[in-house]
């Protein structure tokens, strides 16, 4: 089977290069035919059956390493990991790491136990990843009681083994380059059946200090569930822990609690051991969540400027850390700017060199050189870092590009003159630091081009005088090259790996030597006490970071041990000296003295191989040959496996083969990039891996057991240049074929390989396509032009005209783009509408040829059709995006110098919702149009009440660019950028980008409410002003089934709690939960006191999940109490029965059958009651809700997974949490003919009933109208003659424009409905009411879930035109395409749509949060000020509602100096409701109605008025909801770090309701409340994969950002949640308008 398979892989590859190989091919062998060479043409067609049956025979192995390789470039995370031909024979038992830090030393213990079940040996493999800068010690493996160890071998003496694992094409056979920061071991091993294996491997470190920390990193994926999964780390250090953190990439909320942590003054215990259970990913299944990066973090007290010494048994280390004023420093960069730094290079250098420049301190000096085939300076002369200076430095920045050669020694020796000539001037500070930092890409390539000759002439410049740092950009660079000369010249050099976040790691180095507190360090030790010292003189010591020396004692004298610390400070000489006190560490560890043993003596070994192998590589060969003959004898000495030595591994002999050696070996930085070069051409694109199946076993044994003179094996990849090659692999051998044939089939295999790179592109770009889709999908692209140079597609002019005829909205998006290339390019026209809209027109016009879409039936565009969804494309043109809306997008092939003019038209019925109608127009503009317009006008005859207009891209500048002119009855918007203000500073993109939102409502004079006639049609909107509510009688049906687990539960939990304090005094309620079981809260319906719904909330709180899903009875019980109590006359005559149903899957308990539980639940209802079904999440089945809700007088509506879940479920509540009249008949005169529905079960406060139909011979004289209802207290009865605008008189100027738009509005009107009633009917009736809608589809033009908008592309170069359908989505099609891109939630894209409501928070030291509701995410950001710092949160002018907050500081200063801060006041205020509060962290001020309250945390009340409703939790929390405009919570901390005696109060602010308030709203929170428009792309693994970065486009930005953790106490008031967060750097620049000192404001209560 597996041969056959391969087979087809094969016939299909050669398929892919038949059209451009196989006819060379073919020409070729039929030449040789024709030459008589019949045996040769034989031979190669021979040798392509032999390449398949290599393909087929490659096997487990060799396909394993390549998706290990691919896995590599995905950045996954592999630790611990046992893999096996057949995985689920092997029983992984126990995995274990245990990790030991003595003073920053870590001694890491990593092991597993499996155990072989099958009946057959099997090869199971041990796979861990460890820190590069580790030395592994020792590696053993036992099998049933023999032990095999690892035994640490020179290198030479290991050669033969070496050589062999070289030639073999394993480097370093054992360890491989695993990401920026790790390295990886794997071994395997035969083991025969029912037996066991233990691997044991050790390594240890010295941990670094950076930014103020250690961090210890653990790299863990079983793969599988182990019975004994165990972390254990212990950290001991005797100058005391300040702190300790530790978390998990895979930690979940049930996870969290497990890792448990003890920390005393000098030690600290963290450990972390789930069960098989808890390792479960889900419930019933075999996955596990332990997947990721286990991290430690920690710091130690630092009390002395001498430093902390240890001793022990001889050996001494010394820290070095003191807490030092930072020095200034004179910095020059110097850039490469030549040819290669093309592309994104130059675009990340100018990213990050703007992000750089800002962080210079202003006590700095800085100077500029690019440099290319020429050098180029900014100034003459290096220049102080005023924000002037900066400015202006950065405006140079940004016109830098690329060009020319690279002359990397004129470039330095620039930047050395600028520096000694600015020395001798004395321009600089005479205290300060001198440094140059290069940034190159490749090798010099003018100027002086020998390396040698280059470090030595730098050397020779600097003269010791400055420190040059290198960061070589890429793999092409040469950095053992820059590492010389850094290393010559008291710097560093560091790689910068070619990826989306190159702009961090730049900063990232950047912000490690930004602030320098001594220079010239000298740690003096005396002569006659110590010797075998470590390197004692250190040119620069940067803050966060930690010197140290290690060395041995003589004689253990501790008498005479002296220490003296010298060094260069910012004001004087730093000066420090002292007698050695050491820690005894038997008294401060009595019970662990015995593991402490000889670490001082490893960590001086192991710091003193780490100088010894940098000082190797510069100095004479005899200097280089004495120290790397020293490094090695330590190594062997202490068994450490480093670049000299090797860790050679004997393999026991099996019955299928002999015993066998792996070498594992210690790559050196140039090895690393060279294997990364090696990987970077042989793995494929992530999205496109093909392999080739494995064959049958016997395949790959027989071939094993040839010898592997020849053999290769071609493997299929497709790097990222998108072309194919081929990588050879030793699978198979041809041992019995002659050498000349050999070779023969050897050519023909490199002719095949050389032909197929002629073809790769092709097949790449079509593979392109799709993977582009998958990115736009779940991206924010509106109207956006794309091209394979973006940069030579200009877009002439993007306008959207938006006319609004009573509340019938029409929609025209055009936009004119010219392709300035010389070849023709594929551009792209891409917008997002609403999905309630319809599109009624597409066009393109291509060099005044205009190709027009045209609207089908489904059936006869079906051929094309059938087409786009066997590619995987539903709707073809059309898809899914966010909650709201659908993303049109075409692409057309553009000939050179030729332009394109795309327009679409779309038209929707506004709804009116919550008081207001709503009009969204989304944009994302890539670059800068020349004409940009948006454009509104409103006619409404009726009047019109109030207008808002917003986007979420305004920045301060924009904001009165949106011009807006209101009148009566007519509205008028605008809004129209120039080029210069579209642009986003500092970048080459647009700042439009998100949405576009105008909301308004029309004033309501009559209970008739407002008819009007245009053309023979008329529509009705009826909404009447001042009804009373009717009261309610409301039973809540809540699935608590096993699936509702989690978060799920927590918030419907959540909003039950909210939905029950909203309920009036005068419903009536009850409570029913339902699994497989039904309970009550109560037996009866209950009325809503203050008393009874204070006893639900306590009730719903405890609310737990389990069982299956009964959903039938559960209804039912529900219908059966209702009845019961309206029999029994318990609740009102004049009141609304209804029910809430909330499920979140199928029924799988009782009745199962969905059509059987709508009949039972139709019959019980009897149309006495209006049933509500909320769909949590994707597993629901939608359909089957959505018609037994339309069946029962009610709707259904989706609940999206997601982290305001809580909020959609209380939003859609209020909806229709207000009935002011039941049972609404609408009647009209018989001269009315096609009237859409006419009876509406309810009508809701905030919402709006439209009716249109024909008037017979256009009479409006006999036209008259009623309108029945029940009411609250008594029938709502409306009759009157229509009284009509005259359009033509209220708009005498415009009277062209609205036409037919009634009867337009009248066909959307019927098309919905009649839509929604086929679901209802039966197959008969279905296809009666199908055929009307399909027919008035048809003939106005829409596109419905009945018709397809058929799109011809013009001819392409290859002269073939082709059709794309462009089809509209049914709500059920939607859930199933979100559904498919859940399941492919790890693709190379991830975006989020538009948010309606957010959850925006501030809390800690201060940390901001967005949650998103739509993507289960949120975003976040720092702000840091000074104490008494006020700023603006949010402010909203149109209600007057503000927040301000103060910022306080710690009550003690950190000891790395850093200041933590928090919010410690907030000044609150709502004008309109005459609200103030003053909340500090000792009292709380209320001032409301004339009325003033204080009132003490202490304290435990509740305060209720017309407009304010207040809850204050004792020490804990206030909750506010303020009168149709906003609820908000403060939250008081007390943090308190025991072991300093310290405590800090501090204040959060949480919003939790914040849709009322207008879309002006502002501030650092505000600016969030009603939308963010984000898309995040390159997802990757962060520094060294221990964080997940990606790149985030928001608000025309482009940002870096990366995967953090936040605390939401909203919900936990004590522990708090850990919520994951895509964290903003640099105070939310990028995120936030403006930068946060634009929100500062002067006092607590300031409005503005």
């Amino acid at each position: 089977m597996a041969a056959s398979t391969s087979g087809v892989l094969w016939l299909h590859f050669c398929t892919m290069v038949g059209r451009g190989v196989a006819s060379s091919m073919f020409s070729t062998v039929n030449g040789l035919v024709m030459s008589g060479l019949l045996g040769v043409c034989l031979l190669l067609l021979w040798g392509c059956v032999c390449l398949w049956l290599s393909s087929s025979a490659s096997g487990a192995l060799v396909i394993s390493r390549h998706n290990e390789a691919i896995q590599e470039r995905r950045g996954a995370a592999r630790s611990l990991q046992r893999r096996s031909t057949n995985e689920a024979m092997v029983e992984v038992y126990s995995v274990t790491v245990d990790c030991t830090v003595t003073s920053c030393f870590a001694h890491t213990v990593m092991t597993s136990k499996a155990f072989n079940k099958a009946s057959s040996s099997q090869e199971i493999l041990f796979e861990v990843e460890l820190p590069k800068t580790a030395f592994i010690t020792n590696f053993s493996m036992e099998i049933e009681g023999q032990v095999y160890v690892g035994e640490v071998k020179e290198k030479e003496k290991a050669k033969k083994q070496y050589e062999k694992a070289v030639s073999s094409g394993q480097t370093a056979g054992l360890v491989k380059a695993s990401g920026r920061k790790m390295e990886k071991f794997s071994v395997s091993v035969n083991i025969a059946a029912e037996s066991n294996v233990t691997f044991v491997l050790t390594y240890e470190e010295l941990l670094q200090r950076k930014l103020g920390r250690y961090e210890l990193l653990t790299r863990v994926k079983p793969k599988t569930l182990v019975q004994d999964f165990q972390i254990v780390t212990n950290i001991y250090e005797p100058q005391g822990i300040s702190y300790v953190d530790a978390h998990a990439t895979f930690l979940s909320n049930e996870l969290l609690p497990l890792v448990e942590k003890t920390v005393t003054d000098r030690k600290a215990h963290i450990s972390f051991s789930p069960t098989m259970e808890q390792q479960r990913k889900c419930p019933g299944c075999d996955g596990t969540l332990i997947d990721g990066d286990f991290i430690v973090s920690y710091d130690v007290k630092r009390e002395k400027n001498l430093g902390d010494i240890q001793i022990v048994n001889g050996y001494f280390v010394h820290f070095f850390a003191p807490e030092l004023p930072k020095l200034p420093k004179n910095v020059v960069f110097v850039i490469d700017t030549s040819t290669s730094m093309s592309g994104r290079k130059i675009v990340q250098t100018r990213e990050a060199m703007l992000a750089i420049l800002q962080q210079v301190h202003e006590d700095d000096h800085f100077a500029i050189v690019r440099f290319d085939s020429v050098i180029e300076t900014w100034k003459d002369s290096l220049t102080k870092a005023t924000k002037e200076n900066i400015i202006e430095a950065m405006d140079y920045i940004r016109r830098i590009d690329s060009r020319g050669w690279t002359n990397i020694n004129d470039a330095v020796l620039k930047a050395v003159n600028m520096l000694v000539k600015d020395r001798q001037m004395e321009r600089l500070p005479e205290r300060s630091a001198d440094m140059i930092i290069l940034l190159t890409d490749g090798m010099p390539s003018v100027g002086e081009r020998d390396i040698g000759k280059i470090q030595e002439n730098v050397r020779t410049a600097i003269g010791g005088n400055m420190s040059l740092y290198c960061l070589g950009f890429g793999n092409d660079v040469d950095y053992s090259f820059l590492d010389v000369m850094s290393r010559q010249n008291k710097g560093l050099a560091r790689r910068i790996f070619e990826a989306s976040d190159a702009v961090v790691q730049l900063q990232g180095f950047y912000d490690e030597v930004a602030s320098p507190l001594l220079l010239e360090v000298d740690m003096h030790y005396p002569d006659n006490a110590v010797d075998s010292l470590t390197i004692s003189h250190f040119s620069q010591f940067f803050n966060g970071t930690e010197i140290v020396v290690a060395g041995h004692l003589m004689d253990n004298d501790l008498d005479n041990f002296l220490v003296e610390v010298v060094g260069r400070g910012l004001e004087e000489d730093f000066r420090v000296q002292g007698q050695v006190s050491a820690a005894d560490w038997d008294v401060f560890y009595p019970d662990e003295e015995y593991i402490f043993g000889d670490f001082t003596e490893r960590l001086w070994a192991y710091l003193t191989i780490q100088q010894l192998l940098d000082k190797s590589k510069s100095g004479t060969p005899d200097e280089k040959a004495s120290t790397t003959a020293k490094a090695l004898d330590m190594s062997l000495q202490y068994s450490f496996v480093t670049p000299l030595t090797s860790m050679v591994v004997t393999k026991p002999e099996t019955e299928d083969s002999p015993s066998s050696t792996l070498i594992a070996d210690k790559l050196t930085e140039e090895e690393r990039q060279q294997a990364e070069k090696i990987t970077y051409n042989y793995i494929s694109v992530q999205s496109y891996p093909r392999h080739y199946q494995p064959a049958h076993d016997y395949f790959e044994q027989e071939w094993q057991d040839e010898e592997m003179d020849y053999g290769y094996i071609l493997e299929q990849s497709y790097p990222r240049s998108r072309s194919i090659n081929f990588t050879m692999g030793n699978a198979v051998a041809f041992s019995d074929m002659p050498v000349v044939w050999r070779v023969l089939l050897l050519s023909a295999c490199v002719y095949i390989s050389l032909l197929a790179q002629t073809y790769g592109a092709l097949v790449i770009s079509r593979r392109d396509a799709p993977t582009q889709e998958t990115k736009e999908t779940v991206g924010i692209r509106s109207m956006k032009k794309r091209s394979s140079s973006s940069a030579n597609v200009e877009v002439q002019s993007i306008r959207i005209t938006c006319t609004v005829s009573s509340r019938f909205a029409h929609t025209v998006m055009s936009s004119k783009a010219l392709n300035k290339e010389n070849s023709s390019q594929e551009i792209f026209f891409e917008v997002e509408l609403p999905k309630m809209a319809f599109i009624t027109n597409f066009s393109m016009e291509i060099d005044g040829q205009v190709y027009v879409g045209e609207v089908k039936e489904k059936e006869s565009a079906k051929e094309q059709y059938e087409k786009a969804v066997s590619s995987g494309k539903t709707a073809g043109l059309v898809k899914a995006s966010g909650r709201k809306m659908e993303k049109f997008s075409v692409s057309v092939n553009i000939a050179a110098q030729s332009s394109v003019s795309f327009i679409l038209i779309y038209e929707e019925l506004l709804q009116r919702t919550l008081g207001s109608y709503e009009i969204l127009i989304r944009v994302k503009v890539e670059q800068p149009a020349q004409e940009f317009q948006i454009e509104a006008d409103i006619y409404e005859p009726q009047g019109i009440a109030f207008v808002e207009a917003s986007a979420t891209f305004l920045t301060n500048e924009l904001i009165p660019l949106v011009e807006k002119t209101v009148t009566d009855t007519k509205a008028h918007i605008s809004f129209s950028p120039t080029v210069e203000q579209q642009k986003c500073p500092g970048c080459k993109g647009s700042l439009i980008n998100g949405d576009f939102i105008i909301k308004y409502d029309v004033k309501r004079a009559t209970s008739l409410g407002e008819v009007q006639a245009v053309n023979g049609y008329f529509v009705h909107f009826f909404s009447p002003p001042d009804l009373a509510r009717v009261p309610k009688n409301v039973v809540y049906v809540i699935d608590t089934s096993g699936s509702m687990h989690g978060a799920k539960i927590e918030q419907t939990r959540e909003s039950m709690v909210a939905i029950l304090q909203d309920l009036h005094e005068e419903d009536h309620f009850g409570i029913l939960l339902f699994e497989r079981k039904i309970s009550y809260w109560k037996d009866y319906l209950t009325k809503a006191t203050k008393r009874n719904v204070s006893d639900a909330i306590d009730y719903v709180k405890k609310i737990q999940d389990s069982g299956s899903t009964n959903i039938n009875s559960a209804i039912l019980d529900a219908v059966s109490l209702l009845k019961k109590e309206r029999k029994e006359k318990k609740v009102p005559e004049r009141s609304m029965d209804m029910i809430f149903l909330l499920t979140d899957g199928m029924p799988n308990s009782g009745v199962t059958s969905p059509q059987l539980i709508q009949q039972n639940v139709f019959s019980a209802i009897g149309g006495s009651m209006s049933l509500f079904c909320l769909g949590f999440g994707n597993d629901v089945d939608y359909s089957f809700l959505d018609v037994m809700c339309r069946q029962n007088k009610g709707v259904a509506r989706r609940i999206f997974d997601g982290s305001d879940a809580a909020i959609q479920l209380k939003g859609f509540y209020e909806e229709v949490s207000s009935p002011l009249l039941l049972e609404v008949d609408l009647r009209y005169s018989e001269n009315t003919d096609f009237l859409t529905k006419t009876h509406y079960s309810q009508l809701f406060n905030g919402s709006e009933i439209v009716v249109a139909g024909q008037l017979k011979e256009n009479d409006m004289d006999n036209f008259s109208v009623e309108v029945f209802a029940h009411g609250s207290e008594e029938n709502f009865v409306a009759q009157g003659k229509a009284s009509v605008t005259d359009w033509q008189t209220v708009y005498p100027e415009k009277g062209y424009i609205f036409g037919d738009f009634i009867e337009r509005m009248w066909a959307y009107l019927t098309i919905q409905q009649q839509l929604e009633n086929s679901a209802l009917s039966t197959k008969e009736e279905r296809g009666n009411i199908e055929a009307k809608a399909l027919n008035l589809s048809l003939k106005y033009n829409f596109v419905t879930p009945l018709t397809s908008l058929v799109v011809t592309k013009p001819e392409n170069e290859n002269g073939a035109n082709r059709s794309l359908i462009a089809d509209k989505m049914t709500e059920s099609q939607r859930q199933q395409a979100e559904r498919h891109m859940a399941g492919a939630h790890a693709s190379p894209a991830v975006g989020s749509p538009v948010i309606d409501d957010l959850l925006a928070a501030v809390d800690g030291d201060p940390h901001f949060m967005i949650e998103l509701p739509d993507k289960n995410d949120a975003l976040c950001f720092n702000i840091n000020d000074k104490p008494g710092t006020i700023f603006s949160l949010v402010r909203d002018p149109k209600s007057g509602f503000v927040v301000n907050g103060q910022i306080i500081s710690k009550k003690k200063v950190a000891l790395d100096g850093n200041m933590n801060t928090y919010f410690g006041h907030f000044g609150i205020t709502h004008q309109k409701l005459g609200v103030r509060l003053d909340v500090s962290v000792q009292e709380i001020s209320v001032f409301y109605s004339d009325k003033q309250v204080k009132l003490l945390w202490s304290d435990a009340t509740a305060l209720r008025d017309a407009n304010m409703e207040l809850k204050l939790v004792k020490n804990c929390s206030l909750t506010v909801t303020l009168r149709h405009s906003v609820k908000f919570r403060v939250i008081r901390h007390t943090k308190v770090w025991k072991r300093r005696h310290d405590h800090q109060d501090y204040l959060g602010f949480y919003t939790l309701d914040s849709h009322h308030l207008s879309a002006s709203v502002h501030g650092l929170l505000g600016q969030f409340y009603h939308g963010v428009v984000f898309e995040l792309t390159d997802l990757r693994p962060g520094e060294g994969q221990e964080k997940l970065d990606a790149t985030m486009y928001v608000k025309g930005q482009r940002l870096n950002v990366t995967r953090h953790w936040q605390k939401d106490f909203n919900k936990d008031l004590k522990n708090g949640e850990s919520i994951a967060c895509w964290f903003v750097d640099n105070e939310g620049r990028g995120l936030i308008d403006g930068a946060a000192s634009d929100y500062t404001v002067s006092d607590l209560f300031t409005a503005i």
